[in-house]
């Protein structure tokens, strides 16, 4: 017989392996009342009905589903997060950019006003002796 898992709004379905580490969460009805809010400190409402099913094995199944989740929605994130910081930069570029350009014609025109004024100037600099001519031996 094939068995087949699938994965349906983040739970893995099928049966969950059997190991012999049974000693480390206890088997009686205070497994019904674990929370199925990830460790991450997120706060998520749990479940107000009872778990079905509250045997060792399934506590390991939600667990894995539960850490399966967290994963798939961690590598979900990082692309957007990425792509959101990238976009932020260029922003911040193209704001500097755009103050640059915006102050772009004052300085052309202080540059303008500037050159007139040395092109009046130059001939008076050019005609005046300011090295006297020495004489030659």
């Amino acid at each position: 017989m094939e068995t087949s898992n699938r994965v349906v709004c983040g739970m893995v379905l099928g049966e969950a392996s059997e190991s012999d580490e049974d000693s480390d969460v206890p088997n009686n009805s205070t497994v019904a009342n674990i929370s199925l809010v990830p460790s991450t400190g997120n706060k998520k409402k749990t479940p107000k009905h009872k778990l079905k099913y509250n045997t060792l094995l399934h506590y390991r199944l939600r667990d894995s589903n539960i850490s399966l989740r967290n994963n798939m929605v961690n590598m979900a994130e990082q692309p957007v997060q990425k792509a959101t910081q990238r976009l932020q930069e260029s922003l911040q570029i193209q704001t500097r950019t755009r103050a640059s350009l915006h102050e772009m014609p004052r300085y052309l025109h202080q540059l303008s006003v500037a050159l007139v004024g040395l092109q009046d100037r130059l001939p008076t600099i050019c005609n005046t002796k300011i090295i006297p001519e020495s004489k030659g031996n």
